[in-house]
């Protein structure tokens, strides 16, 4: 595709982003961010069309707002949700066999999930980290949360392509920025409009951790509560990782996250490098708007086949998913040339071999005769020519 849209649905805003590919890299056309709608007294549903009232939803209202000051009303979106809404663990288990991996692992997950996983949708990435070791990196929603959100979703008549977590789209923004060092061990933080805080951190492209806590709103607390989140969870990834160390972490989404990059840095006595997003020049987007886009951002890239650092993990059912219209072409294409491979294939291996076998039977047939009789009407041997060619012919339709 050559261009992608990417929608970040949060508890309290959408942020969407139109990008397309270009000859240095991607760019961003427009960006758009809408807070919800505040809801006014409850309705009955008694009498009332399920669609309109999808469409009626604060969600709703706001993702079709959001694209349509983008100028991509009904378009094919790559979605994010809120980290508050999503689960992710990561464990150790036996390896197994590619047969038996996916029931195997959901069995383990079950264990860390806090909620039942046939009422959940979720996806994996399994590593080999030691012989006959897994490391496995488990994201999960409930199905109902989902399928809400679907409805909005539906409500604003866009097409979801896919849902990932945050980690996934906020790390494919950061390496498009040609931030991600050769750090082997980072992190990244996302702090949203409603004082929800998410911290990633992975090593080797394993997610390790991912986490979330609530700013209360008072400076100084704030302040205190979010170095010590953050250090109590770089403190377990080392536990978990056997020693690593995280060298990096980036900052993403609303608020001054210039005035946290310095006192975390501060805090930790520089030991850690901190960054938020840095666009090129050529890019006329405020900074106060380069973090709050950021995950929209990397959600638009994925459309444009920029891979995640950190895995390609799928939230959306597979009955639930769409292809796009260039992917419905190419599969369109390949089923062609798939179906004019086979027309030839039964062609050459079937009715070739039974042509020539017709060709020796009308040799066979006519050589004889002629010795045996020279004067041998050709009207005739015509007329039998004739009948041979109508019979293969016959044989070819």
């Amino acid at each position: 595709m050559t261009k992608g849209i990417g929608v970040y649905v949060g508890r309290n805003e959408v942020i969407a982003v139109s990008a397309n590919r270009t000859a240095t890299g991607s760019k961003i056309l427009n960006y758009a961010i809408e807070p919800f709608a505040s809801e006014g007294p409850a309705e009955s549903d008694a009498g009332k069309d399920p669609s309109r009232n999808r469409k009626s939803t604060p969600e709703a209202m706001a993702i079709a707002a959001a694209l349509a000051k983008i100028n991509e009303s009904g378009a094919y979106v790559n979605v994010a949700l809120s980290p508050f809404e999503v689960v992710t663990r990561n464990f150790i288990m036996p390896a197994v066999s590619k047969k038996e991996e996916a029931g195997a692992i959901q069995f383990e997950a079950s264990r860390y999930i806090p909620f039942k996983l046939s009422e959940s949708v979720l996806d994996y990435y399994a590593y080999t980290t030691e012989k006959n070791v897994f490391s496995v990196t488990v994201t999960a929603i409930r199905r109902d949360i989902l399928e809400t959100y679907l409805g909005s979703l539906r409500g604003a008549s866009v097409k979801v392509l896919m849902i990932e977590p945050v980690y996934c789209a906020v790390a494919r923004a950061f390496r498009a920025l040609n931030m991600i060092g050769k750090a082997k061990a980072y992190g990244f933080v996302f702090v949203q409009s409603d004082g929800n805080v998410n911290v990633t951190l992975a090593a080797h492209g394993i997610v390790y951790l991912s986490r979330d806590f609530i700013l209360t709103g008072n400076a100084d607390e704030d302040k205190e509560r979010f170095y010590e989140e953050t250090r109590a969870s770089i403190d377990y990834f080392y536990k978990l990782t056997g020693g690593e160390s995280v060298g990096q972490i980036f900052l993403a989404g609303s608020g001054t996250l210039g005035l946290w990059v310095e006192h975390l840095e501060s805090s930790f006595k520089y030991t850690i490098r901190f960054d938020s997003a840095r666009f090129p020049g050529d890019q006329s987007i405020p900074p106060e708007f380069q973090n709050a886009i950021l995950v929209a951002y990397g959600l638009a890239l994925r459309s444009l086949n920029s891979p995640s650092p950190l895995g390609n993990i799928k939230l959306l059912p597979k009955e639930e998913r769409r292809s796009s219209l260039v992917q419905l072409l190419t599969f369109v294409g390949i089923e062609c040339f798939a179906i004019l491979a086979l027309f030839v294939l039964v062609r050459v291996v079937f009715f070739q071999p039974l042509i020539y076998h017709l060709q020796k039977q009308e040799k066979n047939i006519l050589e004889p005769v002629k010795k045996e009789d020279p004067k041998f009407d050709p009207e005739l041997a015509e007329s039998l020519k004739m009948a041979m060619e109508a019979t293969r012919t016959r044989v070819q339709e």
